[in-house]
């Protein structure tokens, strides 16, 4: 199963014309099942040398990885992974025991 990143928005200072948070989801597909989590993260000291205007998705995802770190993205990843497992293999039903 694939994850793909994608920023939904990005804040920006109007004075310095710089981002400052990316607006972040994840998501995975598996089938006909799916999982997703979303954040923010403050990505200006990745974005100071860089106008707005100028960024690209591909900049905006990898800034946001950098401010997360590793571990959390493994996190945010894990967890997409685990919602479409539960998915696959519920360990609870909803339902009445009788007709």
């Amino acid at each position: 199963m694939k994850i793909t990143w994608k920023i939904s928005a990005i804040d920006r200072d109007t004075a310095t014309n710089r981002a400052t948070t990316a607006h972040w989801r994840a998501e995975g597909v598996d089938g006909d099942f799916s999982g997703s989590t979303y954040g923010t993260a403050s990505i200006a000291k990745y974005a100071e040398n860089t106008s707005y205007e100028d960024i690209n998705q591909a900049m905006a995802i990898a800034w946001t990885k950098a401010a997360l770190g590793k571990s959390t993205v493994e996190q945010a990843e894990k967890s997409i992974v685990d919602q479409i497992a539960k998915q696959q293999t519920p360990d609870t039903e909803t339902g009445r025991p009788w007709s």
